[in-house]
């Protein structure tokens, strides 16, 4: 028998409070205490990680005469998966570890279109080597960050417009899960020509209208994605074609309450029904589900294969930002805004994945104290943003090497983009021949006696006879 006479009738909820606690309540409550200390460590350590980095800011200069497709930015991107690490218990808890990042940024200003990289200075050499192995004609400069050129996001705290600068902008997320892709490079190839019809050109067309007192910021903050990352997708994979996707459990004392309530029940229901109804049932729901994938439709069994696709390939943890800048005068939400996410829906299908601005991280707010709501999501989206953050903010999403290729790539020759910063010539080996100073040793005079023994052999004459 259950002992249960520490329960009492108590009216006061102060009184039922503590009577929990001293029943073994206190267990719950140390838990969440020891689990606080734990981020609050871990956050300040990380504190210290992160400002330890430096950071610099490259200008890619694209070739004049691009002839590569998206699938050389996606071998840039598999080089760039050597950042991955996976930090002991050292580098995580005492020196605070944190994963690297690196930031595609693409910018307009004042209708001046700029491809940039916002790298740590430690792994520069490793990021110009992967660009220049995809395109040798590159150039990567260092500049100065752009984003001192607006005001800062405490001046947005206090007033809109900040110093006659009006700012519109908002995160860019999934609107379904991880595991269902975007549209990629390859569907924009045509079936029979193999021509790529390049997502890029509408959105450089868009960044290119912008006036003189505009400016258009588009922003992705990646980081290696987290080594079981595919496990959504089979477990996603696994419930679409009518498997079994029943999984255990995360912790072992919420485990045990669930296997004796199903032990009970198998052991009440085995006195009322044979056993061998049990195995009949279960063979017959085995066969359903080997027979689900036969009954699935084409666009059904598509969708499963684009997700085994996307699992198949490295992947990045990615955080996407916009950001609308503009002069009182000039400020058109039309251009501005529904422009661009207009150009990036090109990569949104209806029956897998897709972009669109989290309700919430828009710089507009309606109803109750809207102004200053406004005013505070503004404050904290630019903040994200100048500081490169791959945590503030929406959930991140998994993008692998191809749809990072589709979103962030360089122009073909069939784009027409005249504002895209460009290189001038095309670069060119030096010939093998020129001599370097110190690179070879000096060459002794040959003496007028020794020519001839010093001379090259010459061929057989034509006319001699071969056995």
């Amino acid at each position: 028998m259950l002992d249960f006479s520490f329960i009492v009738e108590v009216n006061n909820p102060f009184t039922a409070m503590v009577i929990l606690f001293q029943a073994g309540g206190w267990v719950a409550f140390a838990m969440l205490g020891l689990w606080m200390v734990k981020q609050s460590w871990l956050n300040w350590r990380q504190s210290i990680w992160e400002k330890s980095i430096q950071y610099v800011l490259l200008a890619v200069d694209i070739p004049k005469e691009n002839e590569q497709t998206p699938k050389a930015l996606e071998y840039f991107f598999d080089h760039l998966t050597g950042f991955d690490k996976n930090p002991n218990l050292q580098e995580k808890y005492i020196e605070g570890f944190m994963p690297t990042r690196v930031t595609l940024e693409l910018v307009s200003i004042g209708g001046y279109v700029q491809f940039l990289i916002h790298t740590p200075v430690k792994f520069r050499d490793l990021v110009e080597a992967a660009l220049y192995a995809e395109y040798p004609d590159a150039e990567l400069t260092e500049v100065e960050d752009y984003i001192n050129g607006v005001p800062k996001p405490d001046d947005f705290a206090t007033s809109h417009p900040a110093k006659g600068w009006k700012f519109w902008g908002s995160e860019i997320a999934f609107y379904r899960p991880n595991p269902y892709p975007i549209r990629t490079y390859v569907e924009f190839e045509h079936m029979l020509t193999r021509e790529l019809k390049d997502p890029m050109a509408s959105i450089l067309e868009m960044l290119g209208r912008m006036g003189p007192d505009e400016q258009v910021w588009i922003q992705w903050v990646m980081q290696t994605a987290p080594r079981d990352w595919q496990e959504e997708s089979k477990q996603l994979v696994k419930k679409l074609i009518g498997e079994n996707t029943n999984k255990k459990s995360g912790a072992f004392f919420l485990d045990i309450p669930q296997q004796v309530l199903q032990g009970s029940v198998e052991s009440i229901t085995a006195s009322v029904i044979d056993p061998m109804d049990f195995t009949t049932h279960d063979s017959v729901d085995s066969n359903t589900q080997k027979n689900r994938l036969m009954q699935m439709t084409p666009g059904e069994i598509g969708i499963v294969q684009a997700i085994e696709r996307k699992a198949a390939k490295a992947a990045f943890k990615v955080r996407g930002r916009m950001c609308y800048f503009a002069k009182e005068h000039a400020f058109s939400k039309a251009r501005g805004v529904s422009g661009v996410y207009g150009a990036l829906k090109q990569f949104n299908t209806n029956h897998m994945n897709g972009f669109a601005p989290p309700p919430k991280s828009k710089t507009e707010a309606w109803y109750v104290l809207a102004n200053y709501r406004t005013r505070q999501r503004m404050r904290m989206l630019l903040a994200g943003y100048r500081s490169r953050s791959n945590w503030a903010g929406h959930k991140s999403m998994i993008l692998n090497t191809e749809e990072l290729a589709s979103i962030w790539h360089f122009p073909d020759l069939s784009v027409k983009a005249q504002l895209v910063q460009k290189t001038m010539s095309k670069k060119s080996s030096p010939p093998t021949s020129t001599p370097f100073e110190g690179s070879f040793q000096t060459v002794q005079p040959i003496d007028a006696s020794q020519e001839k023994t010093a001379g090259r052999k010459s061929s057989a004459p034509e006319n001699l006879p071969l056995t």
